[in-house]
């Protein structure tokens, strides 16, 4: 990003800024958790993975819960929600 900011893309089973947040015993910041209705985050077989922006910082150094999806081949899109048309 640059020099003062940074994105982190954090292994499964972890969140926060810095990755050093358990999700286990932490509900709040597993937003890849499904969905309500029951549908996963990233559709069409994409994987969900936690990222924090230290852009987002806000009071206390606390950074919202952001997502990231990886998608399948063949789908792209913020949620994995599009086929790419190959």
């Amino acid at each position: 990003m640059d020099a003062t900011h940074y994105l982190c893309m954090c292994a499964d089973g972890y969140a926060g800024i810095n990755c050093q947040t358990s999700t286990v015993n932490s509900p709040f910041y597993d937003v890849c958790s499904q969905r309500p209705n029951g549908e996963e985050k990233c559709s069409n077989g994409g994987h969900c993975i936690h990222s924090y922006n230290s852009n987002s910082l806000q009071n206390n150094n606390f950074a919202s819960p952001q997502y990231s999806c990886v998608c399948a081949d063949g789908y792209t899109g913020v949620n994995c929600q599009f086929p790419t048309g190959m």
